[in-house]
């Protein structure tokens, strides 16, 4: 029995250790179908992954080969550099520049192509604003000349009448004259009346004008005619009105008067658009609206420089025409000399550089205020400079001297000025001229006399207005020295005329 039980706890007992294995070996296979399982996704994933990796390696390969191909072309490049390089080395060392300053230079050409798009576009607008503004310089330089032609035969009925009046019958016997028709020809009015026209002046073109109104159709324009009356130049005017004849005569004076106001109005309305030209120039040479070139900024000065010129010529045309109209009003106050005479230096240091000009002023140490108009002063001290920097050598000298001279009798002492030139001298002939108003512009190859014609002329009238006296002194083959004398106290002290 107990053998049995022995073998019964024997069997359950292998049983149990057989069920135990079995549960191990189910929870093994269920661990290896767990793992089995994760294998097989890992491998799944790893294949994905591979494949994702082998298409990363494909196009990384192609990125290798393309930088490989940059690399290589990059390679070309920097042995073409480099062998550009050695040449341009070598070329700077047989031209005898650093190596360093090759580097400075390749930039600088770098910029350079930068900016040549840019300074294209700009050329080509400030070459179309200097061809507007040679233009509009042109034109200004033809309406002077114009306006300077037209001025000398301007006609009477051009400005508000200030002549003379007859009127005849359709027989051409004087109806009517008022006086100053009778003053200009010098006759009673009574001796006029019922005179015939063409027997007023022995002139056979007037005969002929008078006889061509009495035939002919009536003009459309008033008929002009210059005639010689007493030894003095008449201009008339000829107008048919309902059958008669209205003449009206102007004295010589009278048409002069006419022509310097109409001279100076139209000088005036030239200066304003010179004035916007000088401004648009300005805008220009300071490079506001672009860079210039070298050859734009030497038209645009050359433009400047004869607008300039031209502005000094109508401030000289309106100098003179103020003179002559005793419009010029002097306002004497003490004025310091060598002052002026510097400023006027100043003013034309650019023409004396130009020409190669320098200027020594020999002044005694101590000279008394002068009374006079300042502006005035600087006027005739400008215009003997200017004359001077015209006919004087490149790189000769002018000298400009000044003292105080004391006056015979009771007379107040007077300052004395002398600016003298080196250019080659004034024949004597032409002393009594060298004053006369547009004798340069008549004559341009007298030797000796360098300015425009009016300068000389607007020195002399303000020296003699001051009460002073403006002469000249000349060497020929040397130079001339312009002298003026000026009274200290101002244009009541007159100094005696005399020959200097």
């Amino acid at each position: 029995m107990q053998t049995l039980g022995r073998a019964l706890g024997i069997v359950l007992s292998g049983i149990g250790r057989r069920r135990l294995a079995e549960q191990r070996a189910e929870h093994l296979a269920a661990q290896l179908r767990v793992q089995e399982t994760e294998r097989a996704e890992r491998v799944v994933t790893m294949q994905e992954e591979l494949e994702r990796a082998r298409q990363e390696a494909q196009a990384f390969a192609r990125e290798v080969a393309s930088l490989k191909e940059e690399i290589a072309r990059q390679r070309r490049g920097a042995e073409e550099l480099a062998e550009l390089l050695r040449l341009k080395e070598e070329e700077a060392r047989r031209s005898g520049i650093a190596a360093a300053q090759l580097a400075v230079y390749e930039q600088e050409i770098r910029a350079l192509v930068e900016e040549r798009d840019t300074l294209q576009a700009e050329r080509d607008y400030l070459q179309q604003r200097l061809s507007e503004l040679e233009a509009e310089l042109s034109r200004l330089q033809e309406e002077l000349q114009r306006v300077q032609k037209e001025a000398a035969a301007m006609p009477p009925s051009a400005t508000p009448v200030r002549g003379g009046i007859l009127v005849a019958d359709e027989r051409g016997n004087i109806l009517l004259a008022d006086g100053t028709a009778c003053q200009i020809l010098g006759r009673n009015c009574e001796d006029l009346l019922g005179l015939p026209l063409h027997a007023l002046f022995p002139d056979p073109l007037w005969a002929q004008k008078i006889h061509e109104w009495a035939t002919q159709p009536a003009p459309e324009c008033p008929v002009r005619v210059a005639v010689e009356h007493e030894g003095r130049l008449l201009r008339s005017e000829l107008t048919r009105v309902d059958g008669s004849l209205i003449v009206v005569l102007y004295s010589n004076g009278a048409v002069e008067d006419e022509r310097r106001e109409l001279l100076a109005a139209l000088v005036n309305e030239l200066r304003t658009p010179m004035t916007s030209i000088v401004g648009y120039t300005d805008l220009l040479l300071g490079e506001s609206v672009g860079i210039l070139g070298e050859m734009q900024r030497k038209f645009l000065q050359r433009v400047k420089a004869n607008i300039e010129r031209m502005s000094g010529l109508l401030n000289d045309l309106l100098e003179i025409t103020a003179l002559d109209t005793g419009r010029v009003e002097l306002t004497p106050v003490p004025v310091d000399l060598i002052n002026v005479i510097e400023e006027a230096i100043m003013g034309l240091s650019a023409r004396f550089r130009e020409r190669d000009l320098t200027v020594r002023l020999d002044m005694a140490l101590e000279l008394p205020p002068i009374r006079a108009d300042r502006d005035a002063l600087y006027q005739i001290v400008l215009h003997l400079l200017s004359n001077a920097c015209e006919c004087s050598q490149p790189g000769t000298e002018i000298v400009v001297t000044g003292h105080l001279e004391q006056a015979e009798g009771n007379l107040p002492p007077f300052l004395h000025v002398s600016v003298r030139d080196t250019g080659g001298g004034i024949a004597p002939d032409d002393y009594p001229r060298v004053f006369q108003r547009f004798y340069r512009a008549d004559r341009p190859l007298i030797p000796g006399l360098g300015e425009t014609g009016v300068g000389l002329a607007i020195a002399k009238a303000l020296v003699e207005a001051h009460g002073g006296r403006i002469w000249v002194e000349s060497e020929l083959g040397v130079g001339s020295t312009f002298h003026f004398i000026l009274p200290v106290t101002g244009p009541e002290g007159r100094p005696e005329a005399g020959q200097g």
